[in-house]
C-alpha cells in the first residue's frame, strides 16, 4: 500500500462515495411537491444521444430547461426522454436544439426487495429526470459534426451485423462490440447472465486493449514513431468509447490502456493497480453514484482479483502450466466478484467458473472476426460473410454450451440478497486465507476458499414472514413459514411486466429458489398477469413452482383456462380450492373461507379466493378483490384477524361496516397504485378504518410492506415513506 498511494487515495473515495446521499436538483423537488396532472410541460435543450427502438426513441438532451406557460423555468444538466417514432415529423441529429412537449416523472427508488434501482442507476449517469413525450420540435438545426458521424458510422454498423447474422446473433454482436443493448434478445440475454458469462457483453479491458494495441503495434510497424503510435491509438479507444456510450467498464479500460501506453511513451514502469485506482477515482469524482453501480463494481472487482489474489496464488502454486495459469486467474476473479453478484443479482451460477474457462480462450477470436468482419464487408462482402461464419459458429457454441449447462443439477443457486454482515464476514475470511497463503504457501490452504460461499448462504427464519409487494395498480402477496413459500396473485394494470421486474426479483433476493404454492385469488389481470410471466419462466426450467392453487368455480374464463394449460406445460400440479378447505404446513394454518363451489354470480370480484392465516395466536385474512355478496357470504362463520388485507385495492363497494365489525383488525393493509385512475383507495373506506381506529398501510405510499410475526407479536416494515 506505501508504494501504492493512489490504491489508497482510491479506497477513501470509493467509500465517501458509497456514504454520501444525492441532493436532490430543483427539478426533483418541483416534480415531487406537485401532482402527476402538473408535471406536463416543455423542455428545451440539446439533443446528446438517440437510441433507436422498435416503435420508439430514447433520447438524451443536455442543457435543458423546464417550463409550463407562464411559470418558472427550471435547469436540468440532462433529461431521458421517450417518444414514438411517429411523433417525429423530420430527421433528428445530435447537436439540435430541439423542443418535447409531455410529463416529467422522476426516476423511481426501488420500492420492493430485488427490485432494480432506476433513480441510482441514472442519477449516476447525470440524468435529472425522465419525459414521456408526445412530439418533438427542432429549434435550431445544428449538428454537433464528429457526434453525429460516429452515430452514423455504429448505425452503419449495426446494419451490417443484421444482414450479416441472425436476428438474435446480432443483438449479441452489436452489444459486445457497438455498446448497442437495444437489439439484444431478452432469452439469450438471461441465458448468459444465468450462466456467468454476461460480461462478455460489456464493452471492457479485452475490447479496448484488442483495439488499442492493436492499432499501436500495427502502427509500430508501419513505422510510425512511439510518440505518433502512442496518442493515435489513446484517440482511437477515445473514439470508440465515444461511439459504445462510454460505459463503467470501457471508461476504466480507456484510461488504463491509456496510462500503460503513456508509460511506455516516458519510460516509466506500468502498475496495474495504481492505473485502476486512477481511473476510479476520475470516475467517482465525476458521479460518486457510480460507486453503487454493478458495473463499476464487478469491473473493479474483477482487476482487483487479477492484481491481488492472482499473485498470491500463482506464489503458492508455481506452476508454469497455462491451464493452471488461466484458472487461477478465473478462480481470483470468481472469488472478488461473487459477493457482488450475489448482492445484485442474488444467484451464483455454479459452473460459471468452468463455463468461463471454456469461453474465454475463443473470445479474442470472436472480437477479431466481428471487427474484421466488419470493416471487410466494405471491401467485398463475400469476405465479410466469411468471417462472420465464424462468429456464428463461436456463437453457437456459447449457446449450446450454456444450454447444456443449465439442465445441470445446481446450475444456478439463488442465495438471496446477503446480509452486510454476511459480506464483511466474506471479505475477512478471503483476505485471511490470502494473507496466511503468502506467508505460508500452503497449498492445502487453498481449498479452505470455496468454503467462504457457505457464509453467503440465506440465514433461516423461525418466524411468519408476509409481504405485501408493491406492484402498482394490483396485487401479490408473499408469505414464508419455515422453508415453505407462497405466493397469492401476482399482477398489475399500470406496471409492465410486473412478474419479470418486481415479482421474481424479489423472490430470488428473498432466497426463494422453488415457490412451494402459486395461489390465485380470480383471474382479473391485474392479479395473474405476473403470474402468466413466471409459470412461463418455469416452462423454460428458469424458476419453479410446486403447485398452483385455484378458486373451485362454475364461471371460469379465458385467463383460467390459461393459467390450466400453462401449468400443465411446465409440469406445475394444479390443485382446486374451495370453502372448507385447509391445511397446515410448518406451524401455518391455511383455511379457505371463499368461495363455495356452488356460488355463482357474474361478477368475478365476488368469486375471490378468501384465506385465513394463523400462526400461534396472529390471525390475517387476505381477500382479493371480494365485494359486498362474497362478504357476507362468509359473515355468520367469520372469526377476528389480527391484519386484514383490504379488498380489491380499498374500493367503497368493498370492506362493509359489517364486515370490518366481524373481523376486527389491528391493521389493514391497501395494495394500489400511486395517483390511479380509479381513485382507490376510496375516501369512504379510509373513513370507516379511522372510525374503528384500524392503523393502515399503503403499498403506493409505504412501498412493500413486511408483516412479521412470531405468533404472538407482530412487526411492520416499511420499503419506503411518502411525503
Amino acid at each position: 500500500m506505501r508504494k501504492r498511494p493512489l490504491l489508497v487515495l482510491f479506497f477513501i473515495l470509493f467509500t465517501l462515495s458509497c456514504l454520501i446521499k444525492p441532493k436532490k436538483s430543483p427539478i426533483e423537488q418541483y416534480i415531487e411537491q406537485s401532482g402527476r396532472n402538473e408535471n406536463c410541460g416543455v423542455v428545451q435543450g440539446v439533443l446528446s444521444s438517440i437510441t433507436e427502438k422498435e416503435n420508439s426513441l430514447e433520447l438524451s438532451i443536455k442543457q435543458a430547461s423546464f417550463w409550463k406557460s407562464k411559470s418558472k423555468k427550471y435547469f436540468i444538466k440532462k433529461i431521458l426522454v421517450y417518444l414514438k417514432k411517429e411523433s417525429i415529423q423530420e430527421e433528428l441529429h445530435l447537436g439540435n436544439q430541439v423542443q418535447v412537449v409531455g410529463s416529467i416523472e422522476s426516476f423511481q427508488k426501488p420500492t420492493n426487495l430485488g427490485q432494480f434501482n432506476e433513480y441510482d442507476y441514472y442519477k449516476g449517469k447525470k440524468y435529472d429526470c425522465k419525459m414521456f413525450a408526445d412530439r418533438i420540435v427542432i429549434k435550431v438545426h445544428r449538428k454537433s459534426k464528429l457526434e453525429e458521424e460516429i452515430r452514423k458510422c455504429k448505425l452503419q454498423w449495426q446494419n451490417i451485423c443484421e444482414k450479416q447474422l441472425p436476428k438474435s446473433q446480432a443483438g449479441v454482436i452489436e452489444a459486445m462490440v457497438l455498446g448497442e443493448k437495444s437489439n439484444l434478445d431478452c432469452g439469450i440475454k438471461r441465458l448468459y447472465q444465468t450462466n456467468g458469462i454476461g460480461h462478455i457483453m460489456a464493452i471492457s479491458g479485452l475490447h479496448i486493449s484488442f483495439l488499442g494495441m492493436g492499432i499501436y503495434k500495427l502502427l509500430k510497424r508501419l513505422g510510425m514513431n512511439e510518440t505518433g503510435a502512442v496518442i493515435l491509438s489513446v484517440l482511437t479507444i477515445f473514439l470508440y468509447g465515444m461511439m459504445t456510450g462510454f460505459s463503467v467498464s470501457a471508461v476504466r479500460a480507456i484510461i488504463m490502456l491509456a496510462t500503460a501506453l503513456f508509460a511506455r511513451l516516458i519510460g516509466r514502469t506500468y502498475d496495474m493497480l495504481s492505473a485502476m485506482a486512477l481511473s476510479g477515482m476520475i470516475t467517482v469524482m465525476y458521479s460518486p453514484l457510480q460507486a453503487r453501480n454493478s458495473g463499476f463494481l464487478l469491473s473493479y472487482g474483477a482487476i482487483i482479483g487479477i492484481g491481488c489474489c492472482y499473485p498470491i496464488l500463482k506464489k503458492t502454486f508455481q506452476s508454469k502450466s497455462k491451464l493452471i495459469d488461466s484458472i487461477l486467474v478465473t478462480f481470483s476473479v470468481q472469488i472478488v466478484i461473487i459477493p457482488i453478484v450475489a448482492w445484485f443479482y442474488y444467484e451464483i451460477p455454479l459452473y460459471g467458473f468452468f463455463l468461463n474457462l471454456l469461453v474465454l480462450p475463443v473470445m479474442s477470436l470472436l472480437l477479431a472476426s466481428s471487427i474484421l468482419g466488419i470493416f471487410s464487408t466494405y471491401i467485398h462482402p463475400a469476405i465479410g460473410r466469411f468471417l462472420f461464419g465464424t462468429v456464428h459458429i463461436i456463437l453457437r457454441y456459447y449457446e449450446i454450451l450454456c444450454k447444456t449447462v443449465i439442465k445441470l443439477p445446481f446450475s444456478n443457486l439463488v442465495i438471496g440478497k446477503p446480509r452486510k454482515i454476511q459480506l464483511a464476514l466474506y471479505c475477512i475470511f478471503i483476505v485471511s486465507i490470502l494473507l496466511f497463503l503468502a506467508k505460508k504457501k500452503k497449498r492445502g490452504l487453498f481449498f479452505l476458499l470455496p468454503i467462504c460461499f457457505l457464509i453467503l448462504s440465506p440465514i433461516p427464519s423461525h418466524q411468519l414472514e408476509v409481504t405485501f409487494l408493491d406492484v402498482g395498480q394490483g396485487d401479490s402477496i408473499f408469505f414464508k413459514s419455515g422453508k415453505t413459500s407462497y405466493l397469492m396473485d401476482g399482477g398489475s394494470s399500470d406496471v409492465k411486466q410486473v412478474g419479470t421486474y418486481r415479482i421474481l426479483p424479489f423472490l430470488k433476493a428473498k432466497g426463494i429458489r422453488k415457490l412451494d404454492y402459486m395461489i390465485v385469488s380470480h383471474t382479473d389481470r391485474d392479479h395473474i398477469n405476473g403470474l402468466i410471466e413466471i409459470l412461463e419462466r418455469v416452462e423454460k426450467k428458469e424458476f419453479r413452482v410446486g403447485y398452483l392453487m385455484l378458486p373451485k368455480i362454475l364461471n371460469f374464463d379465458h385467463s383460467y383456462k390459461k393459467l390450466e394449460k400453462l401449468a400443465e406445460k411446465a409440469n406445475v400440479k394444479v390443485y382446486y380450492i374451495e370453502k372448507g378447505m385447509k391445511w397446515e404446513k410448518e406451524k401455518l394454518k391455511v383455511l379457505c373461507l371463499h368461495p363455495n363451489k356452488n356460488f355463482l354470480v357474474s361478477d368475478k370480484n365476488e368469486c375471490s379466493m378468501i384465506l385465513s392465516l394463523q400462526y400461534g395466536f396472529f390471525r390475517m385474512l387476505l381477500t382479493g378483490d371480494v365485494e359486498q355478496e362474497g362478504e357476507k357470504e362468509i359473515l355468520s362463520h367469520l372469526k377476528t384477524h389480527d391484519v386484514l388485507k383490504i379488498a380489491h385495492h380499498g374500493s367503497k363497494s368493498s370492506s362493509t361496516e359489517k364486515f370490518l365489525e366481524k373481523v376486527n383488525p389491528k391493521i389493514g393493509v391497501i395494495s394500489c397504485g400511486f395517483n390511479n385512475a380509479y381513485g382507490h383507495p376510496h375516501k369512504e373506506v379510509i373513513e370507516r378504518m379511522k372510525k374503528r381506529k384500524i392503523k393502515l398501510y399503503n403499498t403506493s405510499l409505504n412501498g412493500a410492506i413486511d408483516i412479521i410475526s412470531d405468533g404472538k407479536k407482530i412487526k411492520i416494515l416499511m420499503n419506503r415513506k411518502k411525503k
